[in-house]
């Protein structure tokens, strides 16, 4: 019985190492797979600055107005003049947090569903290539669209938009369409 019991501690000294070796091996492996995986994260952070919130008072009016084929997006009202009571200037900064430069990305950037867009533009931090032009979303006028052919690793991509009629001041959302991204709030 004793040398039963011998030859199973020395059968067990003699595996234990190859056990805990494959192990280690394979958690190694993991975790090396793990962080080599390609990695489409794009982090966005926005602010909103009021630049204008008034009511006009009866005994001095005074008239803000913008073209109505602005807030409308149809060519037919182009020349007619529509009054506006706030305008906003958000900015929203978007940044490449994976490890991948990756396809084509489409971004949708929603205000809350009372918001006008009246003007917006778009770059890549110190390129000259990006030519990015945002457009309002025919059905959604609280919507922007734009479509960046690819943004490297720890690149910054920069939207201005001015809008109006905002019922949420701070209220702005970056979606993201394409192979294997991730949008999502700063940190």
């Amino acid at each position: 019985m004793e040398s039963s019991n011998t030859n199973l501690v020395e059968s067990l000294k003699l595996l234990l190492p190859l056990l805990s070796g494959g192990l280690a091996g394979s958690i190694l492996t993991f975790f090396l797979n793990r962080f080599q995986a390609v990695k489409r994260r794009i982090e966005y952070q926005t602010s909103s600055t009021p630049l204008l919130r008034f009511r006009p008072m009866s005994d001095r009016p005074i008239n803000v107005t913008v073209d109505k084929s602005i807030l409308t997006g149809h060519d037919d009202d182009r020349g007619h003049q529509e009054s506006i009571q706030s305008a906003y200037a958000f900015s929203i900064t978007m940044k490449n947090m994976g490890n991948d430069t990756g396809e084509p990305v489409d971004f949708d950037i929603d205000f809350d569903k009372d918001t006008k867009i009246l003007q917006s533009s778009a770059s890549i931090e110190e390129r000259q290539d990006s030519n990015i032009q945002p457009n309002r979303d025919v059905n959604l006028s609280h919507r922007l669209k734009l479509t960046v052919p690819y943004l490297n690793r720890d690149e910054y991509l920069y939207v201005s938009v001015l809008t109006t009629g905002n019922s949420d001041a701070k209220f702005c959302q970056v979606n993201g369409r394409g192979k294997g991204i991730r949008v999502q709030p700063h940190r």
